[in-house]
């Protein structure tokens, strides 16, 4: 297991830092869900013996919330969201604050009303929602403008009504257009089902941090809509990795993960992962699922 003092992580919220190194005495402990659906992320954590002024500065309606760790030479971010509970109350020998926080959650709850014109395309529709949801959508954008999510719909001929749910009118525009979305530490993140984040691969091996032997289950799925045979209603199968390594926060939904064990080599769509940490203790991880490429 990894030893104590090459450790580091910080939790932020709002504009007040926590911080734990080799040298500090804060505690907390901490558990990041995230995946690749468009549910919101969670996160959890529990902060010991804050002051009673650093209690009343994070009592506040939805402070911004991040979670980062790692190590002496490397930290990242876990999670960016924002608090949408914050409880604190005495625990012999001291008092414990509690924080759950979500990313997207809010978003997710967003309402759009508008009316597009005939003849209107998929990148004036988006333009339309991310403006609803209020996150940060250039490169989401970006890619739409240029035709890689038109899935064979290039233009909605009888124009396009948006009223309701945000989270709703994006997921039926993903069923009819192809593709993948979900927010991420507070952006909007839209792929193709067999592609992957832009970062290059991240290693995952016995000398990389890796534990134990990755689980290997076969899963059923549809055909990817682009290339599946309308006449064939036949579902693939595709393997289905599940594994943990020490904490290693380059490991994110939508990244490529370079698996290298005695049983599982290649690479793989990382599409969940859980970090659970404790400063005081030797829970330090990343549990990860992951689909082959």
């Amino acid at each position: 297991m990894t030893t104590l003092f090459d450790r580091r992580a910080a939790i932020t919220v709002n504009d007040l830092r926590f911080e734990f190194d080799s040298a500090s005495a804060f505690h907390f402990d901490f558990r990041v869900e995230r995946d690749l659906s468009p549910n919101a992320n969670t996160a959890e954590a529990t902060i010991y013996n804050l002051s009673q002024t650093s209690q009343g500065r994070i009592a506040v309606d939805r402070p911004q919330f991040v979670i980062e760790a790692g190590y002496l030479d490397s930290i990242g971010t876990l999670f960016k969201g924002e608090a949408v509970w914050v409880l604190s109350a005495p625990q012999k020998p001291g008092v414990v604050t509690k924080v759950k926080a979500a990313d997207g959650l809010t978003e997710g709850r967003s309402r759009v009303s508008g009316s597009l014109a005939p003849g209107a395309n998929l990148s004036q529709a988006m333009d339309l929602i991310s403006r609803s949801i209020k996150v940060n959508a250039k490169k989401a954008l970006e890619r739409v403008k240029k035709g890689d999510f038109d899935g064979g719909v290039s233009v909605f001929m009888n124009g396009l009504t948006l009223s309701g749910s945000a989270k709703a009118e994006l997921d039926k525009l993903a069923a009819t257009h192809g593709f993948e979305w979900s927010i991420q530490n507070g952006d909007l993140q839209m792929n193709l089902p067999e592609e992957t984040a832009e970062d290059t691969a991240i290693v995952i091996s016995p000398s990389s941090g890796l534990i134990g032997s990755p689980v290997s289950i076969l899963e059923e799925r549809k055909p990817n809509k682009k290339n599946a045979d309308a006449g064939s209603a036949k579902k693939a199968t595709r393997i289905v990795i599940k594994g943990k390594s020490l904490l290693q926060a380059g490991i994110y939904p939508g990244r490529r993960l370079d698996i290298r064990s005695d049983n599982v080599r290649g690479l793989f769509k990382c599409r969940k992962v859980t970090h659970s940490g404790d400063t005081h203790a030797e829970d330090w991880s990343s549990e990860f699922e992951a689909v082959e490429l």
